[in-house]
């Protein structure tokens, strides 16, 4: 049967249409989402017609997605909300969270934050790379850019390598797996805390330079025992500071309630010494010895003293003394303090061990320690006080070495507990309060000691301070550990109804050598 035409009258009534009942075109009023969507509109869309995408649907794509653009960027990605704008994750796989290749001048990947949020996050659990970018051509492979506020342009974290960066022939630029290289120096990577350098090194922006014109080129620091080599092109000097390890504080002691006791002494500071040398006077290769940290006085025991300090046999730094336990009706001695000669002596119970010649500080015997008269001696520790507060160390001089640690509290016939021992340093415009006394409570552990906030030539650090005594049940405090070359601070002593404390440990040596070229 022929189709009617409109307008046409109709010759069978079953062909009849209105025009009103005919569809219209209409445009698109839904968007394109993530599920179907059953309209019910009468209209229909014509031939050039397309809807819209719902800039709002967060689709998971389950296969692989190229971005091909000859001009202008790629993808770009805005955010304005907390949530980081774009996450890449690779999980227990090979392959790179996100990778990202150049073929033109401009950078493969580049990414901007406008607040306090991160403008990339990756993070890989597996194997792979997290970020994986690739320059073929003068765009860089990653860009990274900080803005306006004081904020870093780029922070990397890890367990292993860090932050490693090579240039296109595959050799490295910059390594902190162990050291840190900048540009290409003489003699690679020297091991870990060593930044070698081939250029000027600035500190805010003042150049680092030694005697005459040399430059700082090469630091090496030595935590542990081992082996200084001497860079190649050495022809300046090298400069060597060194510190001994610092002597253990002694514990405190309990005594029956009615009895007097001191509590225990600091341990005493370590010598430190420091010199120029010229290359041609060094081997090619130097033992580095560092001076072990002074143990710690139990509960009724002696601090350890502190060990030496060596840069072969060129320089040497003694250790710290080790402090006297608390003893029951007397006063006990403190550590005397090293020099770069002789060590200090260890406390007993009837005198402070005796200072390093040359000028190291003598332990105090219920007293403060001696503070150290030379530059390169280190101070007294405390020496408990026979039913008092603890004794204060002496106190670290500019350029000394170590300072000695403050003695613990003691207790009183009465019976009456007292605080710690105070470290004082840098001239006595420092100091480290010692722990509170334990008289309706536990008392107070003495504070560890603090990298010294005057050092430049020198890296003697500061005592522990003393532990608070303790009366009835409680427990009295122990004391603090010593930094580097510093001597440990001494344990409270208690009733034997409660507990005392044990001493704290003195710091260890330290050994750092810059050659200046």
């Amino acid at each position: 049967m022929a189709r009617p035409q409109l307008g046409a009258t109709p010759s069978h009534p079953t062909d009849a249409v209105r025009v009103q009942d005919v569809p219209v075109s209409a445009n698109c009023s839904a968007l394109i989402g993530m599920t179907a969507i059953n309209g019910s509109a009468l209209t229909w869309m014509t031939s050039d017609s397309c809807p819209a995408i719902n800039p709002a649907i967060t689709p998971t794509w389950s296969a692989n997605h190229q971005f091909v653009n000859m001009s202008g960027t790629g993808l770009t990605v805005n955010n304005y909300t907390a949530s980081p704008g774009m996450t890449a994750t690779t999980a227990n796989s090979t392959g790179a969270a996100i990778s990202a290749t150049t073929y033109g001048s401009g950078p493969a990947l580049t990414a901007t934050t406008g607040g306090v949020g991160n403008a990339i996050v990756a993070s890989s659990t597996g194997s792979g790379v997290a970020i994986w970018a690739t320059a073929n051509s003068t765009g860089a492979a990653i860009y990274v850019a900080a803005g306006t506020t004081a904020v870093q342009a780029l922070t990397v974290y890890g367990a292993f390598t860090s932050l490693g960066i090579t240039d296109g022939a595959s050799a490295t630029v910059l390594t902190l797996a162990a050291g840190a290289q900048i540009g290409a120096p003489t003699g690679g990577d020297k091991g870990a805390g060593c930044l070698n350098v081939s250029g000027a090194v600035y500190v805010n922006g003042v150049a680092m330079t030694g005697a005459g014109t040399g430059t700082a080129s090469n630091v090496q620091i030595f935590t542990a025992n081992g082996t200084w080599t001497k860079p190649a092109g050495a022809a300046s000097f090298v400069h060597v500071m060194i510190i001994g390890g610092g002597g253990g504080g002694g514990g405190g002691i309990t005594t029956a309630s009615g009895t007097a006791s001191s509590g225990g002494s600091g341990g005493g500071g370590a010598g430190a010494w420091y010199a120029d040398l010229l290359p041609s006077q060094l081997t090619a290769t130097v033992a580095v010895t560092v001076g072990a940290a002074g143990t710690a006085g139990a509960v009724g025991a002696s601090g350890g003293n502190g060990g030496a300090s060596n840069f072969g046999s060129y320089l040497i730094a003694q250790g710290g003394g080790g402090g006297f336990h608390g003893q029951s009706a007397l006063n006990s001695g403190g550590g005397g303090g090293g020099s770069n000669r002789t060590a200090g002596g260890i406390g007993t119970g009837t005198a402070g061990g005796g200072g390093g010649s040359v000028n190291g500080g003598t332990g105090g015997f219920g007293a403060t320690g001696g503070t150290a008269a030379y530059s390169a001696a280190g101070s007294g520790g405390g020496g408990g006080l026979n039913g008092g507060v603890g004794t204060n160390s002496g106190f670290g001089t500019l350029w000394s070495g170590g300072t000695g640690g403050a003695s613990g509290g003691g207790v009183s016939a009465t019976p009456a507990a007292f605080a710690g021992g105070i470290v004082s340093y840098n001239n006595s415009s420092g100091s480290l309060a010692g722990g509170a006394a334990g008289t309706a409570a536990n008392a107070g552990n003495g504070l560890a000691g603090t990298a010294s906030p005057i050092l430049v030539s020198m890296l003697s650090g500061i005592g522990g301070s003393g532990g608070g005594s303790a009366i009835s049940t409680y427990t009295a405090g122990a004391g603090g550990a010593g930094s580097t070359g510093g001597g440990g601070g001494g344990g409270g002593s208690a009733l034997t109804t409660g507990a005392a404390g044990a001493g704290g440990a003195g710091g260890a040596g330290l050994v750092v050598v810059i050659t200046y070229f």
